[in-house]
């Protein structure tokens, strides 16, 4: 779909809907992982790190099938595939209410509902996508700062829920609100233009097929007035053999089809450009820092003193300062005067996630706790709304398609390995102190990355601007 083909605005503010919802419903149902983490904990009695590593498959999972998810999107369109990861998520969530041991939860709840969840935000972000491209930065701020709604509303949902209903009671209630993903893929018609395409193909497919079956009448009747039934009964079989063997040559072309866009979405040269290096570096680094911080943060502050509930409400405040940020940015960065300086002031905003991350390991009483929780919130959410208009900005929109597919790589594994590692440290230490400074020291490597990055397309100007100045300087001479 052309970007100049993007309405921004028209039916396109309920597809914004939709993706607003359901991050509402993914993004907080990872942030309510820190609430199943130590219901987990509690009553499986294994040890922290293990317990932690569905944490690892849920957000791993949802990542690592972003790539898979547009391709999907391309064979049957952002509505089905939103629809099918939502049931997907639902089965997932309701089967984890039923088990008993830990491999069935990292089977249940880690696998299934993050399949299910990246299917949904994968083909929310590339619907808002398509039908946003002057407010693009507007657009995705508003559609992923419902990840920042979610996270205030369902770790509070999900501790009040398991102490009337229990775990497994809540885990019944969640699957249900897990369904209405279903609704949201709804939202999500394609395009006019779009539409009028597939509606063309389906009418040249029918044109076709009704073609095809009258000359198959005619010859039929035909037949039939000069053999016996036994030579018609043969002429079906043959007939039907043929049917079989087109519907299997266009299977075979439809998986070599899709296993070509699927490479397609992974340009490993992309890896030779230095930029884009620096750039897949920071985001594995940052993410296996700030994302593992909603999975312990609600066990570390009881362990230093604080009720259930109010451990999680830090998970709430922080999810709200994060919607205000997504919202706050999308707006800010889009003002053009800001537009050269979005990166910098991007890359300022990693530091000060580092720091607050880093924060929480010395945090004794509510009230720092708070403070610290409501400043995680604002810089978390302005590393998520904008990065992908920064990949876009440094390696343009002709190659977005396989970058995007390379950081999300690079951002599953991320999450893949934090939360593990912060359960291991504290199976060492029994505190989550260390934990917190070695994921605030992970995102304070990806800043140093974000620096270089910076550094290296200042020189790059720089020398762009050499060349050009230089020539005009030699003209000048030989005038004279």
């Amino acid at each position: 779909m052309s970007q100049s083909a993007a309405p921004d605005g028209g039916w396109g503010w309920m597809v914004l809907l939709a993706g607003h919802c359901m991050h509402i419903l993914a993004g907080g149902l990872d942030r309510a992982s820190g609430v199943f983490y130590r219901e987990i904990l509690k009553e499986l009695q294994q040890s922290s790190a293990s317990t932690a590593g569905f944490s690892a498959l849920l957000f791993a999972s949802r990542f690592m099938s972003g790539p898979i998810t547009g391709v999907l999107c391309k064979y049957f369109g952002c509505r089905r595939v939103m629809m099918a990861g939502g049931v997907t998520s639902f089965v997932g969530v309701l089967l984890s209410s039923f088990c008993r041991s830990l491999s069935l939860i990292y089977l249940t709840l880690g696998c299934m509902t993050g399949v299910g969840n990246g299917l949904a935000y994968t083909s929310g972000l590339l619907a808002v996508n398509d039908y946003f491209s002057r407010r693009k930065a507007t657009a995705l701020g508003l559609a992923t700062a419902g990840t920042g709604v979610g996270s205030f509303v369902l770790p509070l949902l999900t501790q009040y829920l398991i102490q009337v209903y229990s775990f497994r009671g809540c885990m019944l209630i969640l699957s249900g609100l897990s369904l209405n993903l279903v609704v949201c893929g709804a939202l999500l018609y394609p395009l006019p233009a779009g539409k009028k395409s597939a509606n063309g193909a389906l009418e040249a497919e029918a044109a076709d097929a009704t073609s095809e079956a009258l000359i198959d009448t005619a010859g039929q009747s035909e037949t039939a007035e000069n053999k016996n039934s036994k030579d018609s009964t043969g002429e079906k079989v043959l007939g039907q053999s043929m049917t079989t063997i087109k519907s299997r040559t266009s299977l075979e072309r439809s998986g070599r089809g899709f296993c070509m866009e699927l490479w397609a979405n992974f340009d490993l040269k992309l890896f030779l450009n230095p930029y884009f290096c620096l750039l897949a570096a920071a985001t594995l680094f940052i993410s296996s820092g700030f994302k593992s911080v909603a999975v312990i943060l609600p066990h570390h502050a009881q362990l230093r003193g604080l009720d259930d509930m109010t451990s999680v409400l830090l998970i709430s405040i922080s999810g709200a300062c994060d919607t205000v940020s997504r919202f706050s940015v999308g707006l800010f960065f889009d003002i053009p005067h800001l537009v050269p300086h979005r990166r910098r002031i991007w890359t300022l905003g990693m530091l000060l996630t580092a720091s607050s991350i880093t924060a929480f390991a010395f945090m004794q009483n509510l009230i720092p706790f708070i403070l610290i929780s409501g400043a995680f919130g604002l810089t978390s959410g302005l590393f998520m709304s904008q990065l992908y208009c920064m990949l876009i900005d440094l390696i343009g929109r002709e190659r977005s398609r396989s970058g995007i597919g390379l950081l999300i790589l690079c951002f599953g594994f991320g999450v893949a390995v934090g939360p593990p590692t912060a359960g291991a440290l504290k199976d060492v230490t029994d505190t989550y102190q260390l934990s917190f400074c070695v994921l605030g020291a992970s995102t304070f490597v990806g800043f140093v990355c974000l620096c270089a990055l910076d550094v290296a397309l200042m020189t790059q100007r720089r020398q762009r601007r050499r060349l050009n100045l230089n020539p005009t300087l030699d003209i000048s001479v030989e005038k004279k």
